[in-house]
């Protein structure tokens, strides 16, 4: 080595620090590094991006500090006492959450909620989405079958809309109206002030009969809808 503006040849050398050998207490290892240590200084000032949680292993797993220290909650190596740490109130935790929860599908006017049932090719007449309420979810509130019909307490709907029970429409004026038109422009039944009414396809709405039911036919001639 030849003398330098830095290097002394007449100099005695330092003593390597024992430490930082092989096995040392302060062992310095560059294994993996590729030339000069730059990686290092990339991320040296990187701010943490999940404060609270240090670095596990190689997946990218976490270690919580809260109620479920010392479990693993990402990764290969989740345990069950792990997944039940909610500890990440942002996201939906799907074995409940006291005092429940939302799920939000978007943020702007046009997003859109989904609910896919099967990722599969579903038989047509098998439940795909189930509404479960009562003790612990032992009723079936609502059912959607993989052909598209809905019941309300039957888990077997026969029709687009099967309702296995009553059907209130509250309020007043309400209309059941068949075709493509809603209100009093279309046909079907309706709520008159508490008088049941019928129309027709191009007639006009006519009573079904006086408080007690029937068919009050006196009416219905004169307006000429029967």
């Amino acid at each position: 080595m030849s003398e330098t503006e830095d290097y002394d040849k007449s100099a005695t050398p330092t003593a390597h620090k024992t430490t930082h050998q092989d096995g040392g207490s302060d062992e310095i290892s560059v294994a993996g590094l590729d030339g000069e240590p730059a990686q290092l200084t990339v991320h040296k000032d990187a701010a943490d991006p999940h404060p609270g949680y240090r670095l596990e292993s190689a997946d990218h797993s976490h270690q919580t500090t809260g109620a479920g220290a010392g479990q693993l909650d990402h990764g290969l190596a989740i345990t069950a006492a792990s997944l039940l740490d909610d500890d990440h109130t942002q996201y939906p935790f799907l074995a409940g959450r006291a005092g429940g929860q939302t799920l939000i599908g978007g943020t702007a006017v046009a997003d859109i909620l989904k609910l896919q049932g099967t990722s599969g090719n579903g038989t047509l007449t098998s439940p795909a989405i189930q509404l479960l309420v009562g003790n612990a979810g032992a009723t079936v509130g609502a059912t959607v079958l993989n052909n598209g019909n809905v019941g309300i307490g039957t888990a077997s709907p026969l029709s687009l809309l099967d309702v296995n029970g009553n059907i209130i429409l509250s309020g007043s004026s309400r209309y059941m109206d068949f075709g493509s038109i809603a209100g009093s422009s279309g046909y079907g039944f309706r709520d008159n002030a508490g008088t049941i009414e019928f129309k027709s396809s191009g007639g006009s709405w006519a009573a079904i009969g006086a408080a007690g039911g029937g068919v009050d036919f006196a009416t219905a001639a004169i307006l000429g809808t029967l």
